[in-house]
């Protein structure tokens, strides 16, 4: 679960027996200046249809600033379980307008492209993405383009990347259970260590 926050309106029809994932409905929420996940955004705008066998999101947007995350697709309903269908897009996002990252380097500044997709079940979707990270600059220090792809699913983090231009090479396998086994093989090349002081 998460917040979501915002001033805005929703316009709602809605039929069928009462159970979320058989209902018919139509919806469309409009929201400004609010936040979700504790993420700030300036505004959300989020279409949905449902006919009782299948949630069609007709318009997901976030906007920040400039930045931009669509997201499309579909729920399928008619199992016994939910099943994702939904692509992502983040074209471009830039990096000082996620809050998460401002928290912790407040400095620091890029345009971040991201382009995905979730599948899979409700209780255990696989969340795929591809990123790239470029014009990336920190404390006034302009750094190369990194670039990978990563996965999240119920048992693990996959991450396999390249940052500052292939200067460093990495791949990551962080299972949740801490009883797993984890992985990390890192590869560093003709690395300019002045860049990271």
């Amino acid at each position: 679960p998460f917040a979501l926050s915002g001033t805005g309106n929703l316009n709602a029809s809605v039929s069928g027996p009462i159970d979320f994932w058989k209902l018919t409905y139509k919806t469309n929420i409009n929201l400004k200046n609010g936040s979700l996940a504790e993420q700030k955004f300036d505004q959300l705008n989020l279409s949905l249809n449902s006919d009782g066998k299948k949630i069609s999101f007709e318009q997901a947007q976030i906007k920040k600033f400039n930045s931009n995350l669509n997201l499309t697709g579909n729920i399928n309903t008619e199992g016994k379980e939910p099943v994702f269908d939904l692509k992502f897009r983040a074209q471009p996002f830039l990096v000082e307008d996620i809050d998460y990252v401002i928290k912790y380097a407040p400095s620091i500044s890029g345009i971040a492209y991201l382009d995905g997709n979730i599948s899979g079940e409700v209780q255990s979707p696989l969340i795929q993405s591809n990123f790239s990270i470029k014009q990336i600059s920190y404390e006034k220090v302009e750094y190369p383009s990194s670039q990978g792809t990563f996965s999240i699913d119920k048992n693990e983090f996959n991450f396999d990347g390249q940052f500052f231009g292939r200067q460093i090479q990495s791949q990551v396998k962080w299972p949740w259970d801490v009883n797993s086994s984890y992985s990390l093989n890192i590869l560093i090349n003709d690395l300019n260590v002045l860049q990271l002081l």
